[in-house]
């Protein structure tokens, strides 16, 4: 009997089995595709874009640049007085480093040499007249900056950053006038010159200073001038017979004309006189009626610089918002960006009748021009 029931009871597990398979998606057709191999995928996130890649790296740049933890930029312009709050600034939203060894263009390409043979690394930026980047440019001692984020930035500047050159070795960062200055406790408003041939005119003998074209490239802008029609070719001639006197690093024509030592500076660009104007200077900017020039402050990545990524993310911050708010406010100087404030000292705020933008092919012959020292003969003579 027991054997009875038993095999009653497997021959229903039996029955119960085949029905149910017999139902089942397997022989109605309706296989599984776990079965077959082809289950569809499970939702998944769309793949990053094109914008998310390059953010990513980025992030990787700006980690890297905390790890190296400091640039070194070789600087015309920076001072620790104007550049101060330019550093603290950035130091304190990233927690990198900045030195700043100041000094002039020519010398800066040169110790850049000397580090390229001896390996023994330290600029990592170099800073000032876009002359000097060229040349550093040309020697090969620079890198394209072409890959900054803040160069995408669209319609956001006045001037872009990208004037001096498109390969973007040569970075622009702030414009600035090249213009006469006049010491205001030495020349009465009546009595300043109205056009560059004044500066010809005997009263002016002697009474002139500017930076010295050996080593400054400030007198090869007057070519500009020469070229648009500005003045006539013989003027850098007869202004180099008016005892004009040629400064030096330091003192520079700035602080020289702020002392008192000259009553006029000839041409010079206003990062110059922006130290003696803090110290108390009576020192303003004047306009001439052929017109004035207009150029920019730039900044060069430096060719197999020690700490590249600190580099990086320091020109890309300089360039937004809110390092262009720091250096204008810091250096009194315009932006290169649109809707920042403009804090140009009132002394030195032009309202040109006529200016003369330089621009990648001006900059080229300017570089040209210096490297070639044509105007040291015109004011020393021949002598070198």
């Amino acid at each position: 009997m027991r054997k009875i029931l038993l095999w009653g009871l497997v021959a229903a597990i039996a029955v119960t089995a085949i029905f149910a398979l017999f139902n089942s998606d397997v022989v109605k057709g309706r296989v599984p595709k776990l079965i077959l191999g082809g289950q569809k995928k499970a939702a998944t996130a769309p793949p990053p874009s094109s914008a998310q890649l390059e953010q990513g790296k980025w992030d990787r740049v700006v980690s890297l640049a905390r790890k190296e933890g400091r640039v070194t930029i070789y600087s015309w312009s920076w001072t620790p007085t104007t550049a101060g709050p330019v550093i603290r600034a950035f130091t304190q939203k990233y927690g990198i480093e900045v030195e700043v060894v100041a000094g002039r263009g020519p010398a800066f390409i040169e110790m850049l040499r000397q580090e390229a043979v001896t390996g023994a690394r330290i600029g990592d930026i170099m800073e000032g007249a876009q002359t000097h980047a060229r040349n550093a440019r040309l020697a090969g001692l620079t890198v394209s900056a072409l890959d900054l984020p803040v160069l995408r930035d669209g319609n956001a500047w006045a001037f872009s950053p990208l004037h001096m050159d498109g390969q973007g070795h040569v970075i622009s960062y702030a414009p600035y006038i090249l213009s006469p200055y006049v010491n205001t406790t030495l020349v009465a408003p009546s009595e300043e010159p109205r056009s560059w041939l004044d500066l010809l005119q005997p009263r002016w003998k002697g009474k002139m200073v500017m930076p010295n074209p050996k080593n400054s490239t400030v007198p090869y802008y007057l070519d500009v001038l020469l070229r648009h029609n500005a003045l006539p070719g013989d003027f850098p001639a007869r202004l180099a017979r008016q005892d004009v006197l040629l400064s030096e690093q330091t003192p520079d024509s700035g602080e020289l004309l702020g002392w008192g030592r000259a009553a006029l500076s000839v041409l010079n660009a206003m990062p110059d006189m922006v130290p003696p104007l803090r110290d108390g200077g009576p020192i303003r900017a004047i306009d001439m009626k052929e017109g004035v020039l207009v150029s920019l402050l730039t900044m060069a990545l430096v060719k197999d610089g020690p700490h590249p990524n600190a580099a990086r993310v320091f020109l890309n911050w300089l360039l937004t918002d809110e390092g262009q708010v720091e250096h204008g406010r810091a250096k009194m100087v315009e932006s290169v960006r649109k809707g920042v404030s403009d804090y140009t000292p009132s002394v030195f705020k032009l309202d040109p009748r006529r200016t003369i933008v330089i621009n990648d092919e001006e900059g080229e012959r300017i570089a040209r021009a210096f490297r070639e020292k044509t105007y040291v003969p015109v004011f020393f003579g021949g002598t070198q």
